[in-house]
Formats: structure tokens, C-alpha cells, sequence
């Protein structure tokens, strides 16, 4: 077993000596963001520290602080003031003659600087209006096996991509969105949504975001509009088996789950080695299943409830894929651990009607969403469990896994 303080490696060692997969994942770095980045690309080592998940750069002792690169960055910054006005005249449809702001960074940012700008504008006819804007900056990046995915959002937003939405399932209004003449930086300014996000989601607003998901994506199936055809910067269908393969070639888990030194229940490692063995079988079926627009990276915190509907940023990992892959992450990725088994009983029957109200949906008895969730965040978990030395985060880890191996037997509402 690879274990990587048994064998006194630190992660950074560990990740120069390509023991860590890709270039080197830190513990809670997301999969969709780098993957299986060779260690060998010295951009991606130097860059290490951009590419931390979200929710690491709150947990986990980065290599750089990012706190001090953002607040440098903070007083680097100079907001055109042309910009902004063009940008609020658009979210206001006021003509707009003069603005002041004040900026503080968002949480999240990992890859980008996002910064919510306030203040007063000020209209053509003497109206003072309070403001809140989203700015987004990102500058170019690579990141393995998709290198357009930097500057995705940016050709989204440029695209007719807006119009498939619906009221109750959208993304924030682009007011203002902009490339550099060297095409390596962009900027989206963005409606600032204030609603119920992450942990604080209820079980009931999870069902409905799995609800209008499964609308989004059978309307957009069923009817097949010309923007789809048009967007040409999308990630690849085999990006979620792609990254699994990866994962399994990996010895730190791969070996770890099969050790005497797996401190894993027993049911919980023969759960992973299960779908080891059955690999092909399984991706066979999941390639079968309808292929649909997916987001990517449908997790807790990339939704806003408000007013009832429900709306999605961060489209940069977007492409196609197959049917439940969002919904394996809306329920799987760090979600609610006490409530994962009734969200996977209540979110796959509504995905699936939401879908088969404008498309033919396969049975639900033979849905692929317990496998997608194993295939997608199984050995992920087993590498945040293994890199992590915070009792609480392996305990979290464990239970994860646990509530995965009761949804094998726990049969979905509808």
C-alpha cells in the first residue's frame, strides 16, 4: 500500500516523484478542474496553487496564500470606467452617466478572480440606484486534455447559448463581456444573484434543481436547436471514464482499497473493487444512455435558489455527456452526507420526469446513477481520505463512501 506518510513522502515530494496523479492534486482539488495532469508539465507544478479546489483554499495549507496573491491583485486592479457603466446601463436599461464602486473578492475563484462590485450609479435624469455586479476575470490557463476550457465561459456567454434557458432553470445575465486583442484574458460582468446556495440547500430545493436539470437537458435532447451545433469549445463525452481510468491506473488508491492497511470497512473496499471488475460492463451501459449537455460541475456550491427557481454559474468544465452525470455530482460531490440516500431516492425519479416530459427517457429501473457516482467520485474519495491528516475530513470521507454503498440497495422513489 502507497500510503504516502508511511513511506515518508510529503505532498509536495509526492508530487514531483509523480506518486500524485495529474499534476500533483492537493487533497480537495476538484477533478473536473485538472486532470490527471502529467507531472512532468512544469507550467502546471509552477501553477499548482491556481488550480487548489474551492473548497481546499478554506482547508487545506496551500502551496502560495491565495489570500495575498487576491488582495494584491485587489489593489492592482482598475475597473474601466467606461466598462462599468456600459455594463450597469445594460443591467438597469437606464442610461447610466456616472457610477462610484467599491470591489471585494467571492469566494471561490480558483482559476479566475471573481469580485462583487457595489455601489451607487448614478442615471441621466438625476435617479440614484444602488448596484451589485459580479466581476469575473480569467486569464489563460491549461488545463490537461482541454486546453479551450479556460476561456469556455467567455464563448458560452457569447453564444445564443442563453436563450435555451427558462426562467425557473438559467444562468446569471451576462451584462458586459470582453476579450483581451492577445486572447489570453477575459472579463464577464455578471448579475449578482443573492439566494440559498450550498449546505444550506434543502432537501426539497435539491429535488428541484434535479427536477428542472432533467427539463433543461430533455428539451435541449428533443429539440436539438442550431446553437448546439454551433458551440465548438465543449469538453468530450469521455472526459468522466477518461478520468475514472486514470484514477484506477493510479497505485496510491488502486493499491490502497486492496491492502491490509485499508482501514476501510470491508463492504465499502468490496464496493470499489466491484466496480473495478465490472468496469466495461458498466461503461457499456453508460454510453448507451442518452447524450445530453452537461455542466460539469454541478455541485452544491455552483447553485443559487431564488424565488423558487434555480440558477447555475461556473460553466468553464460544460460539454457533452451522458444521462445523470450532473446528478451524480449534485448528490454525490460534498453534498449533504446526512441526507445523500433520500436525495438519491427523491433526485433520480425527478430528473428522469423532468426529462421524459419533453424526450423518451430510458426505464428508471435501469438508471446508471449509482454507477456514475462511484465512478466519479469513488477513488476520489479514497485520494481525499488518504491526503488528508484532519480526523473529522477522514471520518467525512468514510461516511460519504458509506451512504454510497446504502444507495446500491435503497431503491428510488417513483
Amino acid at each position: 500500500m502507497m500510503d504516502l506518510k508511511t513511506y515518508g513522502y510529503t505532498q509536495i515530494e509526492a508530487m514531483q516523484g509523480g506518486l500524485l496523479p495529474g499534476n500533483g492534486s492537493l487533497p480537495r482539488e476538484r477533478w473536473e478542474h485538472d486532470v490527471a495532469q502529467q507531472h512532468e508539465n512544469k507550467y502546471v507544478q509552477d501553477k499548482t496553487s491556481y488550480l487548489i479546489d474551492k473548497r481546499a483554499q478554506n482547508k487545506t495549507n496551500a502551496m502560495w496564500s491565495k489570500q495575498t496573491k487576491k488582495k494584491r491583485r485587489m489593489e492592482n486592479m482598475n475597473i474601466h470606467f467606461e466598462t462599468l457603466i456600459n455594463a450597469l446601463s445594460r443591467q438597469f436599461k437606464k442610461d447610466i452617466i456616472s457610477a462610484d464602486c467599491q470591489t471585494k473578492p467571492l469566494q471561490g475563484g480558483t482559476v479566475g478572480n471573481v469580485y462583487l462590485v457595489t455601489g451607487i450609479a448614478n442615471t441621466a435624469d438625476g435617479v440614484k440606484l444602488p448596484y451589485r455586479i459580479v466581476l469575473k476575470i480569467q486569464q489563460k490557463w491549461e488545463r490537461y486534455s482541454d486546453p479551450g476550457s479556460w476561456r469556455r465561459e467567455y464563448d458560452l456567454y457569447a453564444s445564443d447559448l442563453g436563450a435555451t434557458f427558462s426562467d425557473a432553470f438559467r444562468w446569471p445575465t451576462c451584462y458586459h463581456a470582453e476579450i483581451n486583442a492577445e486572447e489570453n484574458e477575459f472579463q464577464l460582468w455578471l448579475e449578482y444573484i443573492d439566494g440559498v446556495t450550498g449546505l444550506d440547500l434543502t432537501d426539497d430545493m435539491y429535488e428541484q434543481a434535479a427536477l428542472e436539470l432533467g427539463r433543461y437537458q430533455g428539451k435541449l435532447y428533443a429539440e436539438q436547436p442550431a446553437v448546439l451545433q454551433s458551440l465548438t469549445n465543449l469538453s468530450h463525452a469521455d472526459l468522466m471514464k477518461n478520468t475514472y481510468l486514470h484514477y484506477r491506473s493510479w497505485p496510491v488508491v488502486y493499491d490502497y482499497i486492496r491492502s491490509e492497511n485499508c482501514e476501510f470497512p470491508q463492504h465499502v473496499r468490496q464496493m470499489l473493487i466491484d466496480i473495478d471488475e465490472h468496469a466495461d460492463e458498466i461503461l457499456d451501459r453508460i454510453e448507451k444512455l442518452p447524450l445530453v449537455l452537461c455542466h460539469r460541475d454541478f455541485w452544491v456550491t455552483n447553485l443559487i435558489y431564488a424565488d423558487g427557481k434555480i440558477a447555475l454559474i461556473d460553466w468553464d468544465t460544460s460539454g457533452w455527456g451522458y444521462l445523470g452525470e450532473d446528478l451524480a455530482s449534485l448528490i454525490a460531490d460534498e453534498a449533504d452526507i446526512d441526507h445523500m440516500v433520500e436525495n438519491y431516492q427523491r433526485c433520480v425519479p425527478a430528473y428522469y420526469q423532468g426529462f421524459s416530459e419533453y424526450a423518451d427517457v430510458p426505464p428508471i429501473a435501469n438508471h446508471c446513477v449509482y454507477e456514475l457516482i462511484l465512478l466519479s467520485f469513488g477513488y476520489r474519495l479514497v485520494e481525499w481520505y488518504l491526503h488528508t491528516e484532519d480526523g473529522d475530513e477522514k471520518t467525512k470521507h468514510v461516511r460519504t463512501l458509506q451512504k454510497i454503498y446504502e444507495m446500491k440497495t435503497t431503491p428510488v422513489l417513483g
